[in-house]
């Protein structure tokens, strides 16, 4: 059973699991631990957030939560079981408050990115811009329906991926 305490506690797992991942990535492509420290914390966390925000339906199947119990009561959601959190009325704004913080980082994200070096940061260019692009589409479809998938398409990630390769945008 997995439950995140608070904001707090979720931002240091995202850092331990996306952030640390960028940080090492931004060695191996050259990138200044200056430049490289702020792209790795918001990128890594925009990225990691998308993912529990993606992944709800699939998590609650392991009996995770990954929407801060803090955030949960803010919005009168104290249930324990899984079920009763997902339920509740309030998951939808808990997760609208979660997405907006989502959404910051990747506009942190694309800052930093542009105090790089394009040469050495068509990786993460890559990344960012296709987990937008799923973050986009998460809020399309909205949090009551959570279990309904969300893909980007492969062809847009092929025209991304072109784009970004041949034209550096």
């Amino acid at each position: 059973q997995l439950r995140m305490s608070n904001k707090k506690e979720l931002l240091i797992y995202c850092d331990r699991v996306a952030c640390a991942v960028g940080r090492l990535s931004n060695e191996v492509f050259g990138i200044s631990p200056e430049q490289g420290k702020d792209l790795a914390k918001s990128l890594g966390e925009a990225l990691q957030l998308t993912n529990i925000l993606r992944d709800i339906s699939e998590d609650a199947e392991k009996n995770r939560v990954y929407i801060p119990r803090d955030l949960l009561k803010a919005y009168g959601n104290n249930n324990v079981t899984v079920d009763e959190i997902l339920n509740h009325r309030g998951f939808d704004d808990a997760c609208k408050d979660l997405a907006a913080v989502t959404r910051a980082r990747f506009k942190e994200a694309e800052s930093a990115i542009k105090k790089c070096d394009k040469k050495l940061i068509t990786s993460a260019l890559i990344m960012m811009k296709l987990y937008h692009q799923l973050f986009l589409l998460l809020q399309q479809r909205g949090w009551k329906d959570y279990n309904v998938p969300v893909k980007v398409s492969g062809i847009w990630k092929l025209w991304t991926i072109a784009r970004i390769l041949i034209f550096k945008q």
